[in-house]
Order: structure tokens, then sequence, then C-alpha cells
């Protein structure tokens, strides 16, 4: 489960929590984008370039990727989610006012439809209604609620000629994911996370309407993210991660993440959801340990056999000179093959075999009564 942060150093200072005029329940001191004194308090979702690009939070193994994504909000209002009484099983809703449905028909869980809670300003007064945004579904190991589809990402070849990275080439994609939306930390905290359009970095210090939403939004049936807050899934959570096929190999790509996928949320700016940053892999092409399965063992007497198998490869080449998949060994010696793969020609590593040839030797024996000797 995600860790929630509660130490007062990752909230707003206590004097700027409680001074500021700016809050859910006052709007004298919130700014609206055009400068009025009447307007909608939207979130605007953003994607942190600064831990897509930490190597160290984007582990690569063969045949996967992990990813882990921030979503800062650095609108002029908070993103605010909550659950509804309607629940959706299949293609049916059902609404259901005093009882939680937790189980559909098919043993699954419900979707829990969501709304958008949207904060107005009207001169020192504050308001809000609500919009559908969605939905929600209880997740079994994290035991709280993710909002539905939050992100996708992707692994991608570029294309210098189409500026939307949405439509490159796909190399490997993952799910649409759910997220517990949740206040897990200031941009003051977590330095460099957020950053508008220009490349300035936001923080307490120029972050129009900070803190508004209060700072604890956290996993259940309210979610959301205030303003000057980010949400953070690191790539050890569930579902964090994407199958690289076998015909992917090692080399330049593109890793692009989309915050709000079916733009099921209204944001100041609708234009600043996808990042794009390149991303190398290098764990993706066959090692030469990894070329011949050994069945049996490789020290055994004259007589018996030892099979190899090379894998991965559409052609192989031996050094015994033969060319099938499986060979059978009687003889001592380093056995290696070439292998044709997706990602090209790999040589294995050796395999070293000995076969001890052993003589039987005869010792005397006497019976004492009609038998066998050995």
């Amino acid at each position: 489960m995600k860790k929630l942060f509660t130490a007062l150093f990752l909230l707003l200072p206590f004097s700027v929590m409680a001074q500021s005029p700016c809050t859910t329940a006052n709007g004298a001191g919130c700014l609206c984008p055009d400068g009025s004194t009447n307007c909608d308090l939207y979130p605007d979702l953003t994607v942190s370039q600064l831990l897509l690009e930490d190597n160290y939070y984007q582990p690569e193994t063969r045949g996967m990727l992990r990813v882990s994504i921030a979503t800062p909000n650095i609108g002029y209002g908070p993103l605010n989610v909550k659950a509804s009484d309607y629940y959706v099983c299949g293609t049916d809703t059902t609404y259901s006012p005093f009882t939680n449905v937790d189980t559909c028909p098919d043993g699954s869980s419900p979707r829990q439809l969501i709304k958008q809670q949207v904060y107005h300003k009207d001169g020192d007064g504050m308001s809000s209604y609500n919009r559908w945004a969605g939905s929600m579904t209880y997740h079994p190991t994290h035991f709280h609620m993710h909002v539905d589809a939050w992100c996708s990402f992707s692994l991608r070849h570029r294309d210098e000629t189409e500026p939307d990275p949405l439509k490159w080439p796909i190399a490997a994609e993952g799910a649409k994911l759910g997220f517990c939306l949740m206040d897990y930390g200031t941009c003051d905290y977590y330095d460099g996370y957020c950053v508008d359009n220009d490349g300035g970095v936001r923080n307490s210090s120029n972050q129009v309407n900070y803190g508004l939403g209060g700072g604890e939004y956290s996993c259940g049936l309210d979610q959301g993210i205030s303003v000057g807050f980010t949400d953070i899934y690191h790539y050890w959570l569930d579902d964090m991660d994407m199958t690289i096929p076998a015909d992917v190999c090692n080399g330049d790509y593109y890793l692009v993440v989309m915050v709000d996928p079916n733009n099921n949320f209204v944001e100041t700016d609708e234009t600043n959801n996808v990042m794009a940053i390149p991303f190398v892999l290098n764990n993706q092409n066959y090692k030469p340990e990894e070329i011949i399965d050994i069945n049996g063992v490789t020290t055994f007497c004259k007589g018996d056999a030892l099979e190899l198998t090379a894998k991965h490869g559409s052609s192989y080449l031996w050094s015994t000179g033969e060319t099938t998949e499986t060979i059978q060994v009687t003889q001592s010696g380093n056995y290696t093959v070439q292998s044709n793969t997706l990602c090209g020609e790999v040589a294995s590593a050796p395999i070293a075999v000995t076969v001890n040839d052993v003589t039987p030797t005869a010792i005397n024996d006497t019976l004492c009564h009609a038998g066998t000797a050995t």
C-alpha cells in the first residue's frame, strides 16, 4: 500500500494553513485564471518528468518494465472525487442509496460511479457543484477504492513527423491504471515534480491558491489532490508494470505517460496531460548464459547421455555442426550453439561436459553354497 505521509513537514506550513484566506469555505484570497472574482476553480493534472527520468524508479528486467508515476495538481482548484450511490456490473447500473453493492452476480467487484466536485469562487464566497467523472473500484490487495483509468503508459518508437506522442508506434503497452487519489506530498517536499508548461517549478512561493483542498485527501470514498500537492504510485505497487514482448529488443524508445486518458475530469488545461521521455532498454536481448537448457547432469558415466536444447531462436548451429534444436551429448568437451533470436544472433556460453570412462574391476569371491557372487 502507498505510504501515507502525515508528518507536518510534508503538509503546508502551519502559518500558511492558518492564515490563508483561500479555502474551500472562504474564497476571499483565491485567484481566478482570468483575474476576475467569479469563476470555477479547476485542477490542472500533469505528469512529473523528474520521476520518470529517475532510472531507479523505472526498473527493467527481461520481459518487464515497472514504472513509477507522480501526478501533481498545479491548477487553480483541488481535484476532489466523491463516490455516488450508483454501481455498475457489466452493462447494468444499480442505484443503492442505503446499502453498498460489494459483489456483482459474476463474483467480480462493481464499479462505483463518481462525481468531481468543482469549487466556484464568487467574490469572497465559495460554493461547489458536482459533475459525473467516471468510476472507482475496490482494490482487493490494497483494501481501498481506486479511481479507474487514472493514467496509462506505453513504450513507443518516436515518429519525427508526428508531434503527438500518443500516435507514435507502440512497442509495449500497459493497462489503464486505477489510483487511490491522495495528497501524497507537497510540491515543496517533492521539489521539481510540479512543473508548468514553460518549465517553471511550482511550489508554495509561486503556485496560485496553494493548498486549496486542505492537503488531507486520502484513500476512501472521498479522494483527491489539493492544489500544490502530488499523488505518487511507485513501481513496487500492483499493476505498475507492462510486459515487454519477445520481439522488443534493447535500444532507444520513449516512455509515454498520460494522466486522465479517458478525459473524465475537467481541468484548467487539458493539453498538458501527456509526458514523453527518452528511455533506453538494456535487458531485453538474450544473454549467452540463457541460450542453452541442460536436461540432466554434466558429469556422467560412459554409456549415458546428456540432452542440450537451444532456446529463443529460429535456427541453430552447434559446435558439433548439428543444426537441430536439441542434441544428445555422449563425449567429454565444451558445447556451444549459435542461436538466431529475434534480437539477432547470440553465441551461447560453453557447457562443459565430462564423461567418465570407468572399467569394472573383478575381485575373487568364495561362496560356501550354491549362489551368485558379486
